[in-house]
């Protein structure tokens, strides 16, 4: 019959088998043609049962964009990738749990993780703003309507027909202590308008396709109801010049932020220069 010291010494020993886990990694560096990217900077850190309970290496891909770790033990693994010229993609996964969770990575040499890179390319001088411009500052929408218009070129709120992005919100205050509730906003670039894009680089304005409004509606009955968005548009504006605008809102309070960056060029590059 095992001891009460005998459970608690086999309990610690399972524990450090955790950390004795094999780690092994494989991934692949492509571009945004996906084609692979050669000499890429590779960095890796895993926990593991060293006097500083973390370890480090790096590496570079090679000429098929692949790189790898082997040999290595701990039970999480992180890992960066990076090349100058290129943008990293917020998209990829560098994470990765081989023990202790529900369910661990398990490497495949043959199905190497994919790893997102862009290559950089000819940056433009945008006028970026940010709403509101200074840090600590909040500035909310009314929830019956009330219009407020932003300048793009000048970073600040004007008065109703002077601007060059307008928003209007409106939120049910029958029941204000509601988990959920309805509510609206409608965004309008008066003489212009906008297109929705879910690109990470939204680096290439389209020529055509805009709306001169675009409404978000949010019914408390509809089931994938949020209380918060984040969204992002190109625009085109009443002078002909293109840029883009990423909006956050809180419905709850009518709290938003947006930040801009339009080419006064005219040109529909929308890439920022370094």
């Amino acid at each position: 019959m095992p001891t009460a010291f005998s459970v608690r010494t086999d309990l610690i020993e399972r524990a450090f088998d955790d950390w004795r886990t094999p780690i092994n990694f494989y991934g692949k560096v492509v571009d945004e043609r996906g084609e692979p990217v050669a000499g890429a900077n590779i960095s890796f850190g895993w926990t593991d049962l060293s006097p500083e309970g973390y370890s480090r290496a790096t590496t570079t891909s090679d000429a098929n964009g692949l790189f790898f770790l082997e040999g290595r033990t701990g039970k999480h693994l992180s890992v960066a990738v990076s090349k100058e010229g290129y943008y990293t993609s917020r998209s990829n996964v560098d994470s990765f749990f081989y023990a202790g969770e529900n369910e661990n990575f398990v490497p495949d040499r043959n199905a190497p993780v994919i790893f997102h890179l862009r290559k950089k390319g000819r940056g433009e001088h945008l006028i970026q703003k940010d709403f509101p411009p200074g840090i600590g500052q909040i500035w909310q929408l009314r929830s019956d309507g009330t219009a407020i218009e932003l300048d793009l070129f000048e970073g600040t709120k004007v008065p109703v027909g002077t601007g060059q992005l307008r928003l209007e919100f409106w939120r049910d205050l029958s029941d204000k202590m509601a988990n959920r509730f309805d509510w609206k906003l409608r965004l309008s670039v008066p003489g212009g308008g906008l297109i929705e894009t879910d690109e990470e680089f939204a680096f290439q304005a389209p020529k055509g396709g805009y709306q001169s409004s675009v409404a978000i509606e949010m019914p408390a009955a509809k089931q994938s109801w949020q209380g918060e968005i984040r969204t992002k548009y190109y625009v085109r504006l009443p002078n002909g010049t293109f840029g883009r605008i990423d909006i956050y809102l809180l419905a709850y309070n009518g709290v938003f932020t947006v930040h801009s960056a339009v080419n006064p060029t005219g040109s529909r590059n929308l890439e920022p220069k370094e």
